[in-house]
């Protein structure tokens, strides 16, 4: 679950958005809702997993907004053998904003049978800075920073997880139009 968790934070922040350059005065709104239901059987356990999600997308020329936030619930069929009690929850909020060439990004995810009260090992937290470089007809290039913290599974001596981790960001987007 702690690489699982490191690997959506790693997506998540390594994702970009894409503009054309020669559309500057290019300006939209859109709100997009999903309803998602999903059924894992497996030889001991079956899931029911509804889920909801919207985003919000606010873009103007090179400038973006973007808040995005899913929920999901995982029901189970028969006893549990992991040791949760109830309903499974994961619970994601994201947000980026976009403004020219820098770029801020943030987001926050749970999953738990007690989202977020269940300490460090049941939520991810994260937030994010990016700087377009270089930008030419061909594509663009942008580094960046951020810190997560999770429960990622490193440990100091003593025990203690480590809460912090820095990302690096390299990100070169081609574009083939």
């Amino acid at each position: 679950m702690k690489c699982l968790y490191f690997l959506i934070i790693v997506i998540i922040f390594g994702s970009s958005v894409c503009f054309a350059q020669d559309e500057a005065n290019y300006s939209f709104t859109q709100i997009t809702p999903l309803v998602s239901y999903e059924y894992l059987h497996l030889s001991q356990q079956q899931f029911h997993s509804p889920g909801e999600e919207v985003s919000f997308m606010r873009g103007e020329g090179q400038n973006l907004f973007l808040l995005q936030a899913s929920a999901k619930q995982y029901f189970l069929e028969r006893e549990n053998t992991a040791g949760y009690e109830g309903p499974y929850h994961s619970d994601t909020l994201v947000l980026l904003q976009k403004t020219g060439a820098p770029q801020f990004v943030a987001l926050f995810d749970t999953s738990s049978s007690e989202p977020v009260y269940g300490g460090l090992r049941t939520f991810a937290a994260g937030i994010g800075y990016r700087y377009e470089l270089m930008r030419t007809d061909f594509g663009s290039l942008a580094a960046g920073a951020y810190v997560v913290a999770i429960d990622g599974g490193i440990e100091y001596g003593d025990g203690k997880t480590w809460p912090v981790y820095p990302i690096p960001s390299i990100r070169y987007e081609f574009n083939s139009q």
